[in-house]
């Protein structure tokens, strides 16, 4: 994208009615937020083995929103997830604690878990080691053969994990720390201002294609294509095409896409942002 004089993306901002008043000018001005140059990006940033297998190292220390939490709506809720190629179990167990575990027997190293819904045990169906909710060893046949075996030491292991803003986050190092302060900084205010702890679960969709990671995701982070792709649709038709307001936090971004009756807004009107526009986050 091409930069404007005198148009560029702006110094962090709150989620308020200022943030409102930014987008409508944009579209009354036919422009958006922009760079201060044009971006070229080399093909080898989304094909170099190299650069992807340093991301993935970065990845598993960093902390990740893995399932948001009304998917572990009741106790002994469950949910298996492949991340990053790590198979994981994220539980709720009987006093409310959500937990991620590596979804691997602590004896030969099948899943005792798959899918998702209620249960009390996940039994390893190699040789039938159960475990709890808590990750904890409840049963294993043949005990006589591990009779001088600390079962207390046989748990799934488990991963440094916290719910906030309505999503278990985790590291996939069980060594690496979780510092959500840290992580999210002046960010993690304004997420408490969606409520998403309060949100229920609908559904999901999956999709599987052979592209970078990088390449579906920044299909979230512009709406040049929505006239095009999106024409007939919901967002199509209710959005401002090519026009957004972002704000960087630190190494995380937001980006406001602008409703199309942001252009008609009275001064005694809803001016939240909420109502006024569809917000990404980008937290890495």
């Amino acid at each position: 994208m091409h930069d404007k004089p005198g148009v560029r993306a702006t110094p962090t901002a709150a989620l308020d009615s200022d943030l409102t008043r930014r987008a409508r000018a944009l579209v009354l001005g036919r422009t958006t937020d922009m760079a201060e140059r044009m971006l070229e990006v080399p093909l080898s940033y989304y094909r170099d083995p190299e650069v992807f297998d340093r991301e993935l190292e970065l990845l598993r220390t960093t902390p990740l929103a893995l399932v948001p939490s009304a998917q572990l709506a009741s106790p002994h809720a469950f949910i298996v997830r492949d991340v990053l190629g790590t198979s994981l179990l994220m539980t709720r167990d009987a006093d409310g604690q959500a937990h991620v575990f590596l979804n691997y027997c602590r004896h030969r190293g099948a899943s005792p878990a798959e899918g998702s819904g209620v249960s009390r045990r996940f039994t390893c169906p190699y040789h039938a080691w159960s475990y709890d909710t808590k990750g904890c060893l409840a049963s294993m046949p043949g005990k006589k053969g591990f009779a001088d075996m600390d079962r207390s030491g046989y748990g799934l292991v488990e991963l440094p994990s916290e719910e906030r803003h309505g999503f278990l986050w985790a590291v996939l190092d069980k060594d690496a720390p979780l510092d959500l302060d840290e992580h999210l900084g002046e960010l993690d205010a304004e997420l408490a201002q969606w409520g998403y702890g309060s949100y229920g679960y609908l559904t999901e969709r999956e999709f599987t294609s052979s592209v970078s990671w990088k390449n579906a995701l920044e299909a979230f982070a512009e709406s040049y294509h929505f006239p095009f792709v999106h024409g007939q649709s919901v967002i199509g038709m209710n959005t401002v095409a090519d026009t957004s307001v972002h704000d960087a936090f630190g190494r995380h971004h937001r980006m406001g896409f602008p409703f199309k009756w942001i252009e008609d807004l009275s001064e005694d009107g809803d001016w939240s942002p909420q109502s006024n526009m569809g917000v990404i986050y980008w937290i890495y």
